[in-house]
């Protein structure tokens, strides 16, 4: 998997597209900023932020900075919501490290990123590692905490190599 289009999603330029696309998206129906998009940027791209507006919107049922955060369908279906993650991670001892293996999007990651002194991510899949980390990194960066670490592996290879 190419993580290069995923890379510009969460970077400046990207942020940029979608901060443009959003006021338009309210008022266009998807066909016509489909379009748009499209003579803005590469399919795969247009794609990407069209299914970043769709997913934000569905997320604000279960994450407070939805509009800052990034999600896959499956991953978003997947993640745990705010509300639960925060009482997840309030029942583990204060000052502690933990790793969240499978994190996905980091749903339990931010819940554990706010009560814990550190949390290490992990997931099979490159894109939810590099989502988790972002995402993880809003909720931080408004309490004003260090940003958590996020590794694309799988389960096993995080638990053999220690990091």
């Amino acid at each position: 998997m190419d993580l290069t289009d995923y890379e510009w999603l969460v970077g400046d330029d990207g942020r940029r597209a979608l901060e443009e696309a959003l006021p338009l998206e309210t008022q266009e129906s998807l066909l016509p900023l489909t379009a748009r998009l499209r003579k803005e940027h590469s399919a795969h791209r247009a794609h990407l932020l069209i299914e970043q507006l769709t997913q934000r919107r569905r997320a604000r049922q279960k994450f407070e900075r939805a509009g800052e955060m990034y999600f896959t369908p499956v991953a978003l279906e997947q993640a745990t919501d705010e509300i639960v993650a925060r009482y997840k991670a309030s029942r583990f001892p204060p000052r502690v490290a933990v790793a969240d293996f499978c994190c996905g999007i980091g749903g339990d990651a931010l819940g554990l990123a706010l009560a814990c002194d550190e949390v290490r991510g992990f997931d099979r899949n490159p894109v939810h590692a590099l989502f988790a980390a972002v995402n993880v990194g809003v909720y931080l960066e408004q309490a004003g905490l260090p940003r958590a670490r996020f590794r694309a592996t799988t389960a096993e290879m995080a638990a053999c190599d220690g990091r």
